[in-house]
C-alpha cells in the first residue's frame, strides 16, 4: 500500500488508510509559487538587514559578553502528523504492537541573539530534511549535520561580527568545537556529566590543587560558588587528531523557596560549562549567568510559537518548508564587525 515519490530522497509516500481499510487519495502537493518564494526571500533577507543595521548603529552596545554577540542554536520539533506531505519530512516508530505506525515530523534549527535583559532575536532557521541524512545507510539528517550547515550560513552573512555561541550539551563534541575554531567564534557549552570522560576526569583532578580559580558571590537570591580549571587539553579525534585546550567551570548554588505545603525549603542546583576562552575571577560572572545561563531565551521562544503561533495546517508548514529551502539568504554582510 505504497508508492515511491520522484522525489531525490526516493521515499515510499503511503496512501492514507481510513477507517474501513480502503485506499484514499495520495497526499497532495502544495507547491509555492515563484510570487511566494520572492515574498519569502525578501521578508528574510529584510530581516538579516535590519538586524545587521542595528548591530552596526550599536543599539546592542549593552549586552555582547566579553565583547562578543551571544547567539544562542537549538532545535525544536513543530509538529507532527500520521501522513507524509512532503517527502523530507523525518519519520519514527510510534505505539506499541498493533497501534505501532510511522510518524512524520518537522524539526528545525534555529539560530538567535540571546541577550542577558531576556530579549531575544531570531536570526536564521535550518530544517532537517530527510534527504540531508545518509540514506544509504538509513540515518536521518540530525541536528549535528543542520549545525553544520546553519554555522556555514551564519558565517556567510556575518563574516566579521564577533559571536559567542550559546549551546546545550548535545554539542559537546570535538566537530562542533572545531568549527567554532575555524570560524574563529566563542562557545559556552553545557557539559554533562557523562560526557567527555577524559575533560572530567583531568578536571576532577586538577580542581583541588587551584584553591585560587573559585569564586564565592551572591546573584539574585541565589548564593554561587564557581570553581574551575583552565587549558584542559583535548584530543579533536574527529578532527584530524588536532589539540584544544578546554577551560571547565561548575557552579554550585543554593536559594531559599516555598514548598506545596508552604514550608521554607533550601534548594540547590549545579551547572557546569565548557568555555573556549580561560575564565577568571573577572569574566566568570558576565560568561556564565549573563551568557551561558541566558540560552533559556531561545527555548521560551519555542514554547511561544508552539502554543500561541502554530495554529497552521500541513499546506502551511509545507509551503514554508519549501519556500525556505528555495530562497536561502547568502549574501554577506561584510560591514558588520566589531562594535
Amino acid at each position: 500500500m505504497a508508492r515511491t515519490s520522484g522525489a531525490p530522497c526516493g521515499r515510499p509516500i503511503p496512501f492514507p488508510t481510513g477507517l474501513s481499510g480502503a485506499r484514499n487519495a495520495a497526499p497532495c502537493r502544495h507547491p509555492v509559487s515563484v510570487a511566494a518564494r520572492h515574498r519569502c526571500g525578501a521578508h528574510r533577507a529584510g530581516h538579516i538587514e535590519l538586524v545587521g543595521r542595528l548591530i552596526r548603529g550599536k543599539r546592542f552596545r549593552r549586552y555582547p559578553i566579553n565583547h562578543r554577540y551571544p547567539i544562542a542554536i537549538d532545535g525544536s520539533q513543530r509538529f507532527a502528523r500520521d501522513t507524509l506531505w512532503d517527502e523530507n519530512l523525518l519519520q519514527r516508530t510510534q505505539g506499541k504492537e498493533q497501534k505501532r505506525h510511522t510518524q512524520y515530523f518537522v524539526y528545525l534549527l534555529e539560530a538567535s541573539l540571546a541577550f542577558h535583559n531576556g530579549m531575544v532575536i531570531p536570526l536564521l532557521s535550518e530544517f532537517l530534511e530527510y534527504a540531508q541524512g545518509d540514506t544509504d545507510h538509513n540515518k536521518q539528517d540530525c541536528e549535528q549535520r543542520a549545525f553544520h550547515r546553519l554555522s556555514a550560513r551564519l558565517k556567510r552573512l556575518f563574516p566579521r561580527l564577533p559571536i559567542l555561541l550559546l549551546l546545550d550539551g548535545l554539542y559537546a563534541n570535538g566537530p562542533v568545537m572545531a568549527r567554532c575554531r575555524q570560524f574563529n567564534w566563542q562557545f559556552m557549552i553545557v557539559l554533562k556529566d557523562k560526557d567527555l570522560p577524559s575533560v572530567w576526569e583531568e578536571f576532577k583532578s586538577l580542581q583541588p590543587w587551584q584553591p585560587e580559580n573559585r569564586l564565592q558571590r551572591t546573584w539574585g537570591e541565589r548564593h554561587q560558588c564557581f570553581f574551575w580549571v583552565n587549558a584542559i587539553d583535548y584530543e579533536l579525534i574527529q578532527a584530524g587528531r588536532q589539540r584544544l585546550s578546554l577551560h571547565v567551570v561548575v557552579c554550585e548554588e543554593s536559594w531559599e523557596a516555598v514548598s506545596e505545603e508552604g514550608q521554607g525549603v533550601t534548594k540547590t542546583a549545579r551547572h557546569a560549562w565548557l568555555s573556549s576562552r580561560p575564565l577568571t575571577r573577572h569574566n566568570v560572572h558576565e560568561r556564565c549567568n549573563l551568557g551561558a545561563r541566558y540560552r533559556w531565551g531561545i527555548e521560551a521562544g519555542f514554547l511561544v510559537e508552539k502554543h500561541d503561533v502554530h495554529g497552521c495546517t500541513n499546506a502551511a508548514m509545507a509551503g514554508c518548508q519549501r519556500a525556505a529551502r528555495a530562497t536561502t539568504t547568502s549574501t554577506p554582510l561584510p560591514w558588520i564587525g566589531t562594535p
